[in-house]
């Protein structure tokens, strides 16, 4: 939605503004910043959790980082006081809690979004996905890692 009033605004600064100055910089800057916006808007329409084989890859709008099985202890479902509600976080054997973008949707009017954007599940969808992740991992280090794994848990 975004990346389209920015376009348009890029066509009217084309056809209304730059025919009227003799502004050499307006077209690349309404290019640029356009270009920018519709860059912003697809990298936040494609965040969220997926699941591979190197592991879980977390993908927020400013950054994607795939947590490998070995490191994943549990996938819990915990009170984030960033998003005022309850979010899906990875807790690694290191002890790192890594926040994901998602969080139980509920209809607080006003609620924010937290600040990685968000996707939005039922209570029981999230935590059904917490359970199963944390079972993914767990089947991956018992049949990957033998005795070690085994120990870890």
């Amino acid at each position: 939605m975004v990346a389209a009033v920015l376009l348009v605004w890029t066509v009217l600064l084309y056809v209304v503004v730059w025919p009227t100055t003799s502004a050499w910089w307006w077209p690349p800057m309404a290019t640029g910043i356009a270009a920018v916006a519709i860059a912003l808007q697809f990298r936040a329409n494609a965040q969220g959790v997926t699941v591979g084989e190197p592991g879980i890859r977390v993908r927020t709008p400013w950054r994607t980082r795939v947590v490998p099985w070995s490191d994943v202890r549990q996938v819990l479902v915990v009170d984030d006081p960033r998003y005022r509600n309850r979010a899906l976080v990875i807790d690694t054997y290191g002890g790192e809690r890594i926040r994901t973008p998602i969080f139980r949707a509920d209809r607080r009017p006003f609620r924010s979004t937290g600040p990685h954007g968000h996707v939005g599940l039922s209570g029981s969808d999230l935590d059904a996905l917490a359970r199963t992740l944390t079972g993914m991992a767990h089947d991956r280090n018992r049949a990957t890692g033998g005795a070690a794994a085994e120990s870890r848990s």
